[in-house]
């Protein structure tokens, strides 16, 4: 979260129980920041997955909502689209992954924040912590390292008075490469 001092706050908390959370820690937060997201095999199934990048995405905004931040800021993907049609088989993983990143953006969208702003990299460069096949995709595709897209969040939630209503935003590879540099 982002305190109204300009002070950035990790805040750990257990995901499966956010409804029964104080929000005291997020009082007078001017945003929050979201990144959560996993893999299909990390999680161990489709529906682990979606519990991770849809239900916890959710439960986090709600979260903040109550706590009365004003900003919220997701990243979630390229081509990211709830109406995209994404079985469950393991096959076409990458079309539930498309589904669940907007599925997610809809979550955050119904929350009700005054502003919320939306990320939506492609390829993601996590340098060393990379899995074998994003490694080998990242030097053949254009990809955007973590640390851009953390530069761009803070510096989009600092551009703006955060309570002021205004459209969602969203943001793509081009752009978050240039407002991270402001």
């Amino acid at each position: 979260a982002l305190e109204a001092e300009g002070r950035l706050v990790q805040l750990e908390v257990d995901m499966d129980a956010l409804d029964a959370l104080d929000t005291t820690p997020l009082a007078g937060a001017a945003a929050c920041f979201c990144a959560l997201g996993t893999t299909r095999a990390q999680a161990g199934s489709a529906a682990a997955f979606r519990k991770v990048d849809v239900e916890y995405v959710r439960g986090a905004a709600a979260l903040a909502r109550r706590a009365g931040v004003p900003h919220f800021s997701l990243v979630t993907a390229r081509g990211a689209n709830r109406n995209m049609w994404g079985p469950e088989w393991r096959v076409l993983h990458p079309l539930l992954y498309v589904r669940a990143k907007g599925e997610a953006e809809q979550a955050v969208l119904d929350t009700g924040f005054p502003r919320v702003t939306i990320f939506r990299p492609g390829m993601l460069d996590r340098g060393a912590t990379d899995r074998p096949l994003e490694r080998f995709f990242s030097g053949v595709l254009p990809s955007i390292h973590v640390r851009t897209v953390a530069h761009a969040m803070a510096a989009d939630a600092s551009c703006s008075p955060a309570d002021r209503p205004e459209a969602p935003r969203f943001y793509e590879d081009t752009a978050i490469r240039h407002i991270a540099q402001l």
